[in-house]
């Protein structure tokens, strides 16, 4: 059996012979390379922003370190932060060792920014008041409250007080004279606790101040090479269109010399 020398020619004839099936994976190939970079999103650039404002609060100094007064301060920030992301659309407040931090972020431009964050210093420094006085208005409620509870043990202790004199009781009535002077200190105490929360102003009690100017981030979208996308994935189409005709045309060579054989069998 003589063996076929292939040359150049022959596998130029090869890949006139699959000329179609070349085309077709590379055509395939640019048209859904195409087709993806067309899905992509287009490149944007986006603007994040910051702030951090101090919070300095004299609740403790105005009422005597009383804790009600403290606890009322942290719940009235505590409603007031989402307040204030409610009231301005993109903005997350959070707070951290009495620093208060605004941030924007997904913004089109450094001027949405910059305008998200003003308005949200704004609207905090408006809210946190309004929050404080109610909360102060809850803790003059329970201080009226304990008044009168403070008023009924009161009222017990005299009229026991008045019975005991009475029968001639002068240790029993030394006793209650004690406990019913505790009673009339603590009513002192709750009186002046309601007053002082009911004439002070809570804007009076903290003090806002921004630190420093506030931090710009600028992201931008990575942007992709669409023409080079759809070069490169031409390219491995002409390849693998390649591939494909040679491995066609070795299948075609091997089922011809088969029937050639085929037909020599059944001369002989």
């Amino acid at each position: 059996m003589e063996e076929h020398e292939v040359e150049l020619i022959d596998y130029l004839r090869t890949l006139w012979w699959g000329k179609w099936i070349i085309l077709g994976c590379l055509v395939v190939a640019v048209g859904l390379s195409a087709l993806f970079a067309g899905l992509q999103p287009t490149p944007t650039t986006t603007y994040s922003g910051s702030t951090e404002i101090m919070l300095r609060e004299y609740v403790t100094a105005a009422f005597a370190g009383g804790q009600g007064a403290a606890v009322a301060m942290t719940s009235a920030v505590g409603f007031t932060l989402p307040a204030v992301e409610y009231a301005v659309p993109g903005i997350a407040a959070s707070l951290a060792d009495n620093r208060i931090t605004l941030s924007r972020s997904d913004a089109e431009s450094a001027a949405a920014v910059r305008e998200a964050l003003a308005q949200a210093e704004t609207v905090l420094k408006q809210q946190l008041p309004l929050a404080l006085a109610k909360e102060f208005e809850h803790l003059a409620k329970v201080t009226r409250f304990e008044q009168g509870d403070l008023v009924a043990q009161l009222e017990i202790l005299l009229q026991r007080l008045s019975e005991e004199q009475a029968s001639d009781a002068a240790l029993v009535s030394q006793a209650l004279a004690g406990h019913i002077v505790g009673l009339e200190a603590q009513l002192a105490q709750r009186q002046a606790y309601l007053d002082a929360l009911e004439a002070v102003e809570p804007g009076n009690l903290f003090v806002l101040s921004s630190i420093g100017e506030p931090t710009l981030t600028i992201t931008a979208s990575e942007a992709r090479n669409r023409k080079t996308t759809i070069a490169i994935a031409g390219f491995l189409g002409l390849m693998l269109g390649v591939l494909l005709t040679f491995f066609v045309h070795y299948l075609v060579q091997v089922r011809e010399r088969e029937r050639r054989a085929a037909v020599k069998d059944e001369r002989s």
